[in-house]
């Protein structure tokens, strides 16, 4: 773990394990080194911080042999990957499901749709059988459509299908965080109070969510 935010987040979050991935983008927007890191980055940064220890008890009990190479050999970082065949294999043999949640509350939904990877959604999606996961929200009390929201790399061709099929499954645009913002607010103020930064105004995301006739105020 050579990369500085990864040594900062970790430190960051030793001293306080209950920091959220807004939290730690906050106080690191503080410190000059790290004051152009994305939320996005933030967020990626803090799962795998949280996944370390895991990732290296695996490895003393079945040994680097038995470990599985490349992308997808966690259950969430797969579902970032949109690697569907590895995801697919962790749900059948370990039991995960739509709804998993890592340290985070991250669920593998969050992740694909963050990501743009609608076939993986929509696997995920049709899998969940209670309808829950669509709406779940991790310990910042973000849902996927406020991931999505955050996702500011998505180009439309990506968002348009992800939301679509978000809604079709039932997202609730009007659900707030634990900051009482919606995924559309989001998308035009700045990530958390009290910290100057440009805002971030996904302008792709809210026309998308235009054309399904939610409206940003």
């Amino acid at each position: 773990m050579d990369d500085p935010l990864l040594l900062r987040i970790r430190a960051l979050a030793a001293e306080d394990p209950a920091l959220g991935y807004r939290a730690l983008h906050a106080k690191l927007k503080q410190e000059p080194e790290f004051q152009d890191v994305g939320l996005k980055r933030v967020q990626t940064a803090l799962q795998q911080v949280r996944e370390a220890p895991a990732a290296a008890a695996l490895l003393h009990l079945v040994g680097a042999a038995q470990r599985r190479a490349g992308p997808g050999e966690n259950f969430w970082t797969a579902a970032s990957d949109g690697d569907i065949a590895r995801v697919e294999e962790l749900m059948a043999l370990e039991g995960f499901t739509a709804s998993s949640k890592d340290g985070n509350g991250y669920t593998p939904v969050m992740a694909a749709a963050s990501y743009g990877h609608f076939d993986l959604l929509r696997l995920l999606l049709e899998s969940d059988t209670g309808g829950t996961a669509v709406n779940a929200f991790d310990s910042d009390g973000d849902a996927p459509l406020h991931h999505v929201a955050a996702a500011e790399e998505l180009d439309a061709e990506l968002l348009r299908p992800v939301i679509g099929l978000l809604l079709q499954h039932r997202a609730d645009p009007a659900l707030q965080n634990s900051e009482g913002k919606t995924c559309l607010d989001l998308c035009g103020a700045a990530v958390m109070e009290g910290v100057e930064e440009e805002p971030v105004l996904n302008i792709e995301f809210i026309k998308v969510m235009d054309e399904h006739g939610v409206k940003f105020d």
